[in-house]
């Protein structure tokens, strides 16, 4: 699952719903590198310092977590994972405060 997750949060990828399946059938399975994922997830929610020449875009990346996460979150034993991988409460909470996004303030608001 580990690297639908890393291509997924690619700049040029495209989350959709085929995408999202695929990572939830793949999380379904319980695979040994789920932990990982969730790793990978809580910190694209951590602060980013990007580039000048950075392709990636940090609403896009929060965007594209919040998305797999709410699809994530119905599966017991990825919450359990999700729970003790380090950070979670400071990414959330990070997240909650954010107001620094291109979408224009509707979208920072909610």
């Amino acid at each position: 699952v580990l690297p639908k997750v890393v291509h997924a949060l690619n700049p040029t990828s495209v989350l959709d719903f085929p995408a999202l399946t695929d990572i939830c059938d793949g999380v379904a399975g319980n695979p040994p590198d789920l932990h990982d994922a969730a790793v990978i997830l809580v910190a694209t929610l951590g602060h980013q310092e990007l580039k000048p020449t950075d392709m990636r875009n940090v609403t896009q990346d929060y965007l594209k977590v919040l998305t797999i996460l709410n699809e994530l979150i119905h599966d017991a034993n990825f919450v359990s994972v999700l729970r003790r991988v380090p950070g979670i409460s400071q990414a959330l909470t990070r997240l909650r405060a954010f107001r620094q996004g291109d979408r224009g303030d509707a979208t920072d608001e909610n």
